[in-house]
């Protein structure tokens, strides 16, 4: 798996996690900074574009004062359709990462 993928999917996972913990976190633009960075750093391609909007909607919602959304709801399962099609997210160590991912972007489609 690409470690640029394993980083970005991480540090967008820390800000969703950080979203729904307290939307007004003063960590979150922070985290937020991290994951764009990450996202930035990928090749273009469908995933980095879905975690791409990901990061948008978490901002949106970070400055909404919300936790959740309709529109971040999609766009975190728009990610988990992506991981599971990229090539790049099917190895053992990606699986692995996936059970402490999963929890936090289904937690944005609840």
């Amino acid at each position: 798996m690409s470690a640029q993928l394993k980083s970005a999917v991480h540090e967008v996972t820390r800000a969703l996690a950080l979203l729904g913990s307290d939307p007004r976190s003063p960590a979150l633009p922070s985290a937020l900074g991290s994951a764009e960075i990450a996202v930035d750093a990928l090749p273009r391609d469908v995933t980095s574009a879905v975690l791409h909007r990901l990061v948008v909607s978490i901002e949106e919602c970070h400055h909404g004062g919300i936790a959740h959304s309709p529109e971040l709801a999609v766009r975190a399962r728009s990610v988990c359709r992506a991981l599971r099609l990229d090539p790049r997210w099917t190895t053992s160590a990606a699986r692995h990462l996936s059970a402490t991912t999963a929890p936090a972007l289904s937690s944005a489609v609840a």
